[in-house]
């Protein structure tokens, strides 16, 4: 999109003011040409600013505290991550917030990187009437997917990234089913159920 890969590292609230105000801009210029919609891109949202610091909207608590509670930290306990979910969601803990923010980061990252691993190693498989796809055991930040919402996000976006790409028109069609490693040591696995991209209902 043109905009300096030193400034897109940075926190938003630190790049140059030009290039901040230009960001939305080119978003939407772009939009067009990877197929997406207004609605894949700007979400409606309640916003929040504290003082000269970065706005917060609705969607940056909610992920927050999802990638707190669903933490992979094994020395801290489920208490121990819900408490901490629960002071982000308190006015003035901005610290807490942008730490639960970096993790969500994180976690977007390992989606990612996983749904592109998917795609290159042709692993969503067609069993007739749906789609299924397992996460490998030991596969870099598998720990991620040991949580149904962090889960429930990776099989939404393999789902949406296969269909993009597939030359079967009936993918769109299809629901997909993803099992991720839950607790190795006893052989365990989560999986997830996620309807057909064509399904226009609220299961989405």
């Amino acid at each position: 999109m043109g905009l300096p890969l030193n400034q897109c590292r940075q926190q938003f609230g630190a790049m140059d003011a030009n290039l901040r105000s230009e960001v939305k801009g080119k978003i939407q210029e772009f939009m067009s040409k990877y197929g997406l919609d207004i609605q894949d891109v700007i979400l409606p949202s309640f916003s929040l600013h504290y003082g000269y610091k970065s706005q917060l909207c609705a969607t940056d608590y909610v992920l927050s505290s999802i990638a707190v509670l669903e933490s992979g930290d094994k020395s801290r306990s489920s208490t121990d991550n819900f408490l901490e979910a629960c002071d982000i969601l308190q006015k003035g803990c901005t610290d807490k917030m942008e730490a639960g923010l970096s993790a969500a980061k994180l976690q977007l990252r390992s989606i990612y990187t996983q749904v592109q691993s998917f795609l290159e190693m042709h692993q969503i498989i067609s069993a007739g009437p749906f789609l299924y796809v397992f996460v490998q055991e030991g596969t870099a930040d598998s720990s991620y997917f040991a949580h149904p919402q962090c889960s429930i996000r990776l099989a939404r976006f393999a789902l949406q990234a296969h269909c993009a790409v597939s030359r079967n028109k009936r993918a769109q069609s299809l629901p997909l089913v993803l099992g991720a490693p839950l607790r190795q040591e006893e052989g365990t696995s989560l999986v997830v159920g996620i309807p057909p991209l064509d399904t226009d209902d609220e299961r989405k």
